[in-house]
């Protein structure tokens, strides 16, 4: 039900979104930190089919038979237990055991041993590296076999949980203020696995990257949406005995690491947006349409980048042929390339504002990786929402060519769709100024205000409006905005049932 101006006085919400902003960066920073503690190998695994990435560690294998189980939960555990059953209304069916692992023991349990890197996830990890050269995102190809211990930086992971022996491993044999949030998190995929059994959801959806990838991002978002809950109930003296717990056992990124910060930026995309993905669909329909998106998981990376796409406006996405390639093309990998990494793509040339706009339009695509005369290129045939989406696009795009390497690619209307293909340089090049945070920024941001909106009693459209506004403006204007109640009043009320221009 739409809420007039007259029921709640704006400024209530105005100082809370200003609240909000300030916070943002914490969680931002936990989520690039544990895209960062991911193994290597994995993270390009994981782009392989499309985000398809998890957070801390969820060790996905085939579930092991007559998996033991504790008769009670470990005193040490119960507590969390307790937290997480009741944030998320369910109850375990049975304890797990949870294990205390010396640092050398939990690295080696926390190594996936279903990833074969001498079959066919190798071949995926090899054409998804060529597949990035091909579009500029990294500058050179990457030798994952001989550089993955220098890619995978210095962070490490602090806890996981296993589906296939439903187990929950921690670094460390006390239970810190750090594991203590650990601990949170994978108790909830524990909860989850045992609800929604994770193994046999992901092979029913094997055939369906885009739904795999967003479920994957669904698991990560209701894990950290209850391990904020439980943050939340801490005490500033116990706040800052967390920080300094988990700066003691994550020191800082090594500054020095390989790892091209587009693809940290989508490493790190699932959890950020599953989150805000998982906080819309609550707000829309409780904690019942959080246990239904488990069953029907969203469909498109759109429905990551825009949650209302999918709450709202119950948005799928339009049919789209590979593109065609000419004969004598070598293809190596093909699918469909998402909203999410298009505003990745777009933002490692482009403003980040632009970036965003193009890709809110993205209606549906596909692309085809293929090798010409030696070199790896790439082709994708884009479907935008509107007209007026596909002549935004056209025009970003054209933007981004014009940036890139010389003759490395070029952009053209087909019909109704546009088709970009883009072929790795001759030579060795330098990725430029990458800004795909910033634009993934400004989608968090997008969301979060709407929420707000929404959390005070709007209805969505009106919220959408005025988070809309906020992103027009210039980056300094959104800025000082975001930090004066009263200014941010100005630039939404237009949006306000009673508000005009």
């Amino acid at each position: 039900m739409t809420k007039s101006r007259t029921e709640s006085a704006p400024d209530a919400w105005l100082v809370e979104l200003t609240r909000m902003a300030s916070g943002r960066a914490s969680l931002a920073a936990r989520c690039r930190a544990r895209a960062a503690a991911r193994p290597w190998t994995i993270v390009v695994l994981a782009l392989g089919v499309l985000l398809a990435s998890s957070t801390t560690v969820l060790l996905i294998g085939s579930r092991a038979r007559g998996v033991d189980h504790p008769d009670q939960w470990d005193q040490r555990v119960a507590p969390f237990v307790e937290l997480v059953e009741k944030e998320r209304g369910l109850r375990f069916a049975h304890p797990v055991y949870v294990d205390f692992l010396p640092p050398e023991r939990f690295l080696s349990s926390s190594a996936p041993a279903d990833l074969d890197l001498d079959g066919q996830d190798h071949a995926t990890i090899e054409d998804t590296a060529r597949l990035l050269h091909a579009l500029g995102v990294v500058g050179s190809v990457l030798d994952l076999e001989n550089d993955s211990g220098r890619l995978r930086g210095t962070p490490v992971p602090l806890g996981y949980y296993s589906p296939s022996t439903q187990r929950v491993g921690l670094r460390g044999t006390e239970l810190t203020p750090a594991l203590q949030a650990a601990l949170v998190h994978e108790l909830t995929h524990a909860l989850q696995d045992q609800h929604v059994d994770i193994t046999s959801r992901l092979a029913d959806l094997e055939g369906d990257p885009a739904k795999q990838s967003a479920f994957r991002a669904l698991l990560e978002g209701d894990a950290d949406r209850v391990e904020a809950v439980w943050r939340a109930t801490l005490d500033d003296a116990a706040q800052q005995l967390l920080e300094a717990d988990a700066a003691r056992l994550q020191p800082p990124a090594d500054r020095s690491s390989a790892v091209p910060s587009a693809l940290r930026t989508l490493v790190g995309a699932p959890d950020r947006l599953g989150a805000l993905l998982v906080d819309v669909v609550r707000a829309a329909h409780g904690e019942r349409g959080i246990d239904d998106m488990f069953l029907t998981p969203p469909s498109t990376q759109e429905h990551l980048l825009d949650p209302w796409s999918l709450v709202q406006d119950h948005q799928g996405s339009l049919a789209v042929a590979a593109p065609l390639v000419r004969a004598g093309d070598e293809r190596f990998q093909e699918g469909t390339f998402g909203a999410v990494s298009w505003l990745v793509l777009l933002a490692s040339r482009v403003a980040p504002e632009d970036a965003l706009a193009a890709a809110r339009g993205w209606g549906g695509d596909a692309y085809v990786a293929f090798r010409r005369d030696g070199t790896d290129c790439a082709r994708i045939s884009y479907a935008a929402d509107t007209p007026a989406d596909r002549t935004r696009m056209r025009a970003t795009l054209r933007l981004w060519v014009e940036r890139g390497p010389r003759a490395s690619a070029h952009v053209e209307r087909r019909g109704q769709q546009l088709v970009l293909e883009s072929c790795a340089p001759k030579r060795a090049t330098e990725v430029g100024a990458d800004r795909s945070h910033a634009a993934m920024d400004l989608a968090v941001l997008h969301t979060e205000v709407s929420l707000a909106l929404v959390r005070k009693g709007f209805d969505p459209e009106t919220a959408r409006c005025g988070s809309d506004r906020l992103l027009e403006l210039t980056a300094d204007r959104r800025d000082a905005t975001l930090s004066h109640a009263r200014v941010l009043r100005r630039v939404v009320h237009p949006c306000l049932p009673d508000g005009t221009d």
